[in-house]
Order: C-alpha cells, then structure tokens, then sequence
C-alpha cells in the first residue's frame, strides 16, 4: 500500500511540475494580435491565423513573415507589434527592423520612425537595393525630415547618401528649389546617365535650365518629358507592399494561377478559376470581377463561346461595364460566326477605348468582305496606335516605321502628320518635320498642339 501511495505521489508531482512548467512557457508567449477581418476575402483571415499559429510557437522569422502578411494587407498597427516581436526574439534582423520603422512611419509617427531606420541603418549592410539597404534607411531618414519642413538637414541627409540615386534627385531637387541650378546640373546629368528616360530626373533638369536661363534647351526637355517613364521610384511603399498583398488570400491564388498561363494548362487554369469564384460567389469582392476577366480570357482561349457569355451575363448582373467586357462578348459571337454582332459589339468597345488588336480584329473581318475601304482605315488606325505607342516608349525607328504605315492608309487624317512630325523632330529631322507639321494644319488648320510645335521649330 505504501509503495501504491509513494507511486501516486510521484506521478502526481510530476504532473504538478510538468503543469506549471507547461503554464510557464504559456504565460511567456507573446500572443500575436491579429485584425477583425470585416472586407470580403474568404482565405485571408484563415492565412492568417496559420501565420499566426506558427509565429506563436516560432522564432523571430515566423513574427517577421506573419508581420510581411499583415503589412501587406495595410494592417499597419497589428504587423508592427508582430516586427516589434521579430526584433526583440532577434535584435540582429535587420529587415524586420527596417518594416518595423516602415509601420511606424506609415501611422504617422515621423520622428519615431526616424529613430527605428537609424537603428536599421546599423544593421544593414551597404547596398543598391531600394528596400532594406543601409541607403534606404537614410533615405528614408532624408524624406522624414522633407516632411518635418527641415530641408537643410534634409539636404545634408541626402548629400551623405549620394552614392544612392534615389537620394541624388532629392538633394539635386532641394538645389534646384533653393535657387542653385548650377550646382544640380552635374548631379542631374549623372543621374540620366543611369536612368537616361526618367521623367523625375528630366523634368528636374528642365526646371534648372529654366532657371540659367537657358530657355530652348528647357523647351527641348519640356518635350522629351512625354516620351520619359517612371523608372526611378523616390517612394518605396508600393514597391514594398505589393509582393507582399500577393502572398496571402485570394490574391495568393490569383498568382498562382496566372503562373499556370506559363504551361498552357488551360483546363486546370479554368477549374482553379471556378473555384475561387466559386468561394467569392456570396461577396462583393473587389476581385470578383477581376478573376472574371481573366476566366473570360481563358474560356476564349479554350474556345468554349458558351462559358464566355455566361460570365459576361454575371458580370453585368454585378452592376460591371466597360470596353473590355464589349470587347471578349464580340469575340464570343465571334466564335460562333455571329459576325454582325460581333462587329456591332467591337465598334461599341472601340468608341470607349481604342486599341490596336480590336482594330485588326475588324481589318481581317473587312479584308474576308472584300471591303477594302474599311480594311485599310483599320490598318490605318492600328499602325497610328503603335506608333504612338512606340513614340511614347521612345522606341522612335519602330514609331516611324509604323507611322509610315499609317501615312498610307491614313493619308488625310491631321493626327497622322503630327505624329509622324513629331517623330522626326525626336530624330533630329527639323526639315520633315516642318514639313509633316505644315500637312497637318492642311487638313485640321485648328490643330493647336501643330500650330505651336511649328512655332517652337521656327525658333529653334
């Protein structure tokens, strides 16, 4: 009996000791807050409870990758407890430490958030990256004191991290903006040097040659600005934030099914489709209409007419109009040789928004008809649409090539001739040029953007 009761009472003991010892590490966890999901997505909620769970029990990466997940949703004040977490587990991660000051500067708390870069800057390693890197750190530490009206720190800022584009426009920005053209110019012309079609570098130069007075060399940017991108961001949010919405809920699986286009696996494209929509089926999801679309291309491209205007049918009935969905209900009717109304419906789309597949797509049903008049407009407007494309891209031997094309086609249409104008201007033609312009204010006298290039020519 005794040596019953001594059992018992080790096994009692034990389990004392294993309850409170098991109790203790609950107590010591850090719990993670997760947001109410009220808007419509029926994975994102259950993706992040996963994140959660696993962070819970895990180590300073499992809190930065739940922390990735709810910035990327724009959960700021939930993915900052969750980084703060990350770099407590971890003081050495660095880009937990950056995420954590990206949070804290997204709510509004600029000097804060100035410390927590600094604190990354340490950590970070030197870098071209725009997210991450020691440059980005002080970077960011450059824009906070912009938005703390303290541009001469900001100016020293910037100059220490010169080495970092992004931080040249800003300093050269704050050079031109004091009244120090001259100073800007090298740093500029570095710049576009690099980036040779940024608009933000261009367009800076342009206002520094406004200001020495140098006012044909600005014209001449003032028109090079059109044919410039967006190459070089100065705001690194969208470029943080993106890939991260991507990674979680119904855009997770968005992507993967976009990458399945990749392999042509239309069937399995089209069943995972289904189900997605399947599962949005009772929501107002944004992306409801989106994966539509999508479905509509794949379903065209099985051609399965049939299942295209049935989900136009849904589309519609969800209050969703535009171009493009005038535009896949013409291929459809298409697809069943219904040329009447697929021709009615691609000439409603392209009064809305005019693009060069729709107007080929109405050339080779014109060419079938022996309508050589309506062929050749399309043609016509196809090759104008591309040239301007190129132009804009500054792709100036194929704009020109495509804007002989539309010549031909296009002989009386004044658009014509000013682009075709315009591109050897770019090329350094000023005699055809001058030439092009003068046929176009021969069939539109009224062409005011003709008139005024025709003007600046002169004086150039």
């Amino acid at each position: 009996m005794q040596i019953m009761i001594r059992l018992l009472m080790v096994i009692i003991t034990t389990e004392i000791v294993y309850s409170g010892y098991w109790a203790a590490q609950q107590l010591g966890q850090y719990v993670p807050v997760l947001p109410e999901i009220t808007f419509d997505d029926p994975l994102l909620a259950a993706n992040l409870k996963a994140l959660a769970e696993t962070a819970r029990q895990g180590e300073s990466q499992d809190w930065q990758l739940l922390g990735e997940g709810l910035l990327g949703q724009g959960f700021y004040g939930e993915a900052e407890l969750a980084f703060r977490q990350a770099v407590q587990m971890d003081p050495q991660n660095s880009m937990a430490q950056y995420n954590l000051a990206f949070c804290i500067d997204r709510t509004g708390r600029i000097a804060e958030s100035t410390h927590e870069y600094l604190k990354a800057a340490k950590l970070a390693k030197p870098s071209e990256s725009l997210i991450g890197s020691r440059e980005s750190c002080i970077y960011q530490v450059g824009r906070n004191a912009l938005r703390l009206e303290n541009p001469a720190e900001a100016e020293e800022i910037f100059l220490d991290g010169i080495g970092f584009l992004p931080a040249v426009y800003q300093y050269s920005k704050l050079l031109v903006r004091s009244n120090r053209p001259a100073e800007a110019m090298p740093k500029i012309n570095h710049g576009l040097s690099v980036f040779p079609n940024s608009v933000k570098f261009t367009a800076l130069k342009m206002r520094a040659l406004e200001q020495l007075g140098y006012f044909l060399e600005a014209e001449k940017e003032a028109r090079l600005l059109e044919r410039c991108e967006s190459v070089m961001p100065t705001d690194f949010s969208i470029i943080l934030v993106t890939p991260l919405n991507a990674n979680l809920g119904i855009q997770h699986e968005e992507e993967i099914s976009e990458q399945l286009w990749a392999d042509q696996s239309l069937d399995l494209i089209a069943e995972k489709m289904n189900e997605l929509l399947l599962l949005l089926g009772p929501t107002s999801h944004q992306k409801k209409y989106a994966l539509r679309k999508s479905l509509i291309k794949v379903e065209y491209e099985r051609q399965n007419a049939n299942s295209m205007l049935e989900l136009i049918l849904q589309a519609h009935a969800d209050g969703d109009f535009d171009a493009e969905l005038l535009q896949s209900e013409g291929d459809a009717f298409a697809l069943k040789e219904d040329w009447e109304r697929a021709v009615s419906l691609w000439l409603r789309a392209l009064r809305m928004s005019p693009n060069v597949t729709l107007h080929q797509k109405l050339a080779q049903f014109y060419e079938t008809k022996k309508d050589t008049s309506s062929r050749d407009k399309h043609l016509g407007y196809a090759a104008l649409l591309k040239a301007k494309e190129k132009y804009f891209k500054n792709q100036l031997e194929d704009s020109r090539e495509a804007i002989r094309q539309a010549e031909k086609m296009l002989p009386e249409i004044a658009t014509v001739w000013y682009y075709s104008a315009e591109i050897e201007r770019a090329l350094k033609n000023p005699d055809q040029a001058q030439a092009n312009y003068a046929l176009c204010l021969e069939f539109d006298p009224t062409h005011g953007r003709a008139v005024r290039a025709l003007k600046s020519l002169g004086q150039n």
